[in-house]
């Protein structure tokens, strides 16, 4: 490995995602294109970088799944802040 830590495209470490995320990303990439990704080689930026047409997008690039989380979820980074009560 390279000590580079690769990044998908929502600012997470490859490590931050769950484990079916990355089951997919090796199905789409193909083994030799997930190492690389995993590597933070040179063929990981035709795979984890949108191109200039392309947006990350909370919508497209992201699926809901249940949560085990309770209590008050406070979200930050926006211009105030935001709480959720989940049960």
């Amino acid at each position: 490995m390279s000590g580079t830590i690769a990044r998908c495209c929502c600012g997470l470490s490859l490590n931050e995602h769950a484990p079916d995320v990355k089951l997919e990303a090796l199905a789409r990439l193909g083994a030799s294109g997930f190492r690389a990704l995993v590597a933070g080689g040179p063929s990981m930026t035709t795979h984890r970088i949108p191109t200039a047409t392309e947006r990350w997008q909370v919508k497209t690039h992201t699926r809901e799944v249940p949560t085990n989380a309770y209590g008050t979820v406070e979200f930050q980074g926006g211009p105030h802040p935001t709480r959720a009560r989940v049960s």
